[in-house]
């Protein structure tokens, strides 16, 4: 009984208490985001390539010349362009650190929120911010390089400044600031707020704390900001909405994948996650409690939008991580009302119910065994058992880097499209960002105005044929899934148009495929040229390529190993190249596959100091490398350091006392010494 008065009953906390359970619930949610940290969405680079383009003086555009706002975060892309001028930063570094620091202050404001509901310091107060931290969905958005949990935290900030402004008085209101701030951030937030503030307003309304004059100042200093904005977006873009949202939602396709999008987020993550929204949802109504009926219109209203867009093509969930706060918040609001029933067993049963929903949400979350996730079909989902929580190979997969989605596309693109040729690709994203200078033609129609706004019909997809090839573009990337009867027939999950393009008679006729490269979603990509087009670049545009690249993309190691090459062809490094050369033994020194072709490509270039380097790091981090000892022995051979050469060799028969290539060249080297004295 005493726990459970301990539980139930509101009591100040000591700061240091507060202070103390704060920081452990963000340690819990540093180690989830940290699984998550290597990841990559390709969407981001889209963000980045505006951003790249804007800190150039080109303007907040893709392809120079054309204005498109082909991204839905306007304020987050600004950021970004603005780090990567005036401090050279590494956009996609910058966006998950920053995106990391957000997602910590929302489950801080959480907690706020949910101190300000409650009325008073409480030990439920830690329910919200906790449910939110080990949320496995918010850990993998807050490091994806999105502003998906920015918009979400600024919402959440713009409301406990509302409620904090109308408790103080404040004379000055800070809210409608940050409630266009959010807009801004992500166009998205407009749907959230129209629907929370004019909730608040009429809970003061029902108060009799409503009053007409501050509610004016808040529209007008709203409007001082977002009127402008409005006008610009008008002017710049003429279009009143992104074009992402034509080229995404088309009600013609019908809204299954949306409903069952919804299905399997809010009933196939177990049943704490389940009963945890259900039964504060019920509660809520049955109390009439007016923070439980806000939360719960809220699930309701995004869970329309989402019906409405269709889901979202990529996995995890990120239309509805805006829900999730909510429903800590009202799962707090209903233990609180739980918590002050008189009659014993019903107060006890519930509490009961909420601490097991509780572990198994937190299970459920810790292990993804059980996890949905999209499978790159409309109407399919799977079983997600990539992950684990263990330590040790948690940070042995954080260390293995950053692979950005189509790399290889990229790299190929990087390597032989010179300036100003036409690219024809689908996932633009890290392709367009590397290639700044090559103008790339979406088949989705996320940055082309004309392929964004038309549908899916086989009518609209011929329109979208006939504007592509009319372009005569250069290049065209087609994605072809082998795994159908007909291995001729681009596939899943790319647009009809790929189809259409790949067996148009102008296409057959004019073009020639003159590459074919990794499987990449069930699809193989083969490259088509058009005939008579130029393809390679001479060594001056290489190396300005490379340098602008690695000033945009500090964590491509193939852009390193690329710099070193010319290193080699040049027969004698610069300054310049030994600068790259040293960033690239300290960005990758965790990694030992790296150091290793790092060491051989230094070797290709004379480089043999930095080459015993990146060796030497290679075994520090895996011992159980024989050859590598070997080779390391032959380099210091080469540079005269026999002494050293045995030594290594002797380390490595330590760990391999019966290795014979090791023993052999032990023993040649002791001739060796023994010549030289």
């Amino acid at each position: 009984m005493k726990i459970l008065k301990s539980l139930t009953s509101p009591r100040v906390y000591k700061p240091t208490v507060t202070v103390i359970l704060l920081m452990l619930i963000v340690i819990v949610f540093l180690m989830s985001t940290l699984y998550h940290f290597p990841g990559v969405i390709d969407d981001a680079y889209i963000s980045f390539r505006y951003a790249a383009n804007f800190a150039e003086g080109q303007g907040l555009v893709f392809n120079p010349g054309e204005r498109v706002e082909g991204f839905s975060n306007f304020l987050w892309t600004l950021i970004i362009a603005i780090a990567m001028k005036f401090f050279k930063v590494d956009p996609m570094y910058f966006s998950k650190i920053a995106g990391f620091i957000i997602t910590v202050g929302l489950i801080l404001v959480t907690y706020l929120c949910s101190r300000m509901v409650m009325g008073r310091w409480h030990l439920l107060n830690f329910v919200p911010p906790y449910i939110v931290a080990v949320n496995t969905y918010i850990a993998h958005w807050s490091v994806m390089g999105l502003a998906t949990l920015p918009f979400v935290f600024l919402i959440f900030v713009a409301i406990w400044l509302a409620f904090l402004e109308q408790k103080h008085h404040w004379r000055v209101q800070v809210s409608p600031v940050v409630a266009a701030i959010a807009i801004m951030m992500r166009i998205d937030a407009s749907f959230y707020l129209g629907i929370l503030f004019p909730a608040f307003w009429v809970i003061l309304l029902t108060r009799g704390e409503f009053r007409v004059r501050r509610f004016a100042v808040w529209v007008l200093e709203f409007a001082i900001i977002m009127v402008p904005y409005i006008i610009w977006r008008l002017l710049y873009y003429e279009s009143l909405f992104p074009n992402p949202y034509y080229a995404k939602v088309d009600p013609n396709i019908g809204h299954t994948r949306g409903a069952a999008h919804l299905f399997f987020f809010y009933f196939t993550q177990g049943w704490g996650f389940m009963n945890l929204w259900l039964v504060s949802a019920v509660v809520a109504i049955f109390w009439r409690n007016r923070y439980g009926l806000i939360c719960l219109l809220m699930l309701l209203l995004n869970a329309f939008y989402v019906w409405y867009v269709n889901g979202d093509w990529m996995q995890n969930y990120r239309f509805l991580l805006p829900v999730i706060p909510f429903i800590a918040l009202n799962i707090s609001v209903v233990a609180r009302l739980v918590s002050r029933l008189k009659n014993l067993p019903i107060k006890v049963c519930l509490l009961l119910l909420l601490l097991f929903a509780l572990y198994d949400y937190s299970r459920f979350h810790f292990n993804e065994n059980s996890t949905y996730v999209w499978d790159w079909n409309p109407h399919r989902y799977r079983k997600n058992d990539n992950r684990w929580f263990y330590p040790r190979q948690l940070w042995q997969k954080y260390w293995r880097g950053i692979v950005p989605p189509l790399q290889n596309v990229a790299d190929w693109i990087f390597n032989n499209v010179p300036d100003g040729a036409q690219v024809v690709t689908s996932d633009i994203g890290y392709p367009g960002f590397l290639n700044l200078g090559v103008r790339i033609i979406d088949i989705d129609g996320l940055t082309d105005k004309f392929i964004g706004r038309l549908g899916n019909s086989l009518q609209d997809n011929r329109k979208k044929q006939h504007y592509i090839m009319a372009k005569k573009p250069e290049f065209i990337f087609i994605f072809i899934n082998h795994s159908r009867p007909n291995p001729s027939s681009p596939g899943h999950p790319y647009p009809e148009v790929s189809r259409l393009i790949y067996y148009s008679p102008e296409f057959r006729k004019n073009y020639i495929e003159v590459s074919r490269m990794n499987k990449y979603m069930n699809s193989w990509v083969h490259l088509y040229k058009r005939k008579g087009a130029r393809s390679g670049l001479t060594p001056e545009e290489k190396i300005k390529r490379l340098r602008d690249g690695l000033q945009r993309n500090a964590h491509v190691f193939y852009l390193y190993l690329e710099m070193i090459k010319l290193c080699r062809q040049q027969n004698k490094p610069t300054k310049e190249w030994i600068h790259y050369v040293k960033c690239a033994l300290n960005l990758f020194r965790a990694n030992a596959g790296n150091m290793r072709r790092l060491g051989d490509r230094l070797c290709e270039a004379n480089l043999l100091k930095f080459a015993q380097t990146a060796y030497r790091q290679s075994l520090r981090i895996n011992p159980r490398q024989p050859v590598l000892y070997s080779v390391l022995a032959t380099l210091y051979k080469r540079t005269g350091d026999i002494e050293e050469a045995i030594n290594v060799l002797e380390q490595g028969l330590e760990l391999f006392p019966n290795n014979p290539g090791l023993r052999n060249s032990l023993t040649r080297f002791q001739q060796l010494r023994k010549k030289a004295s």
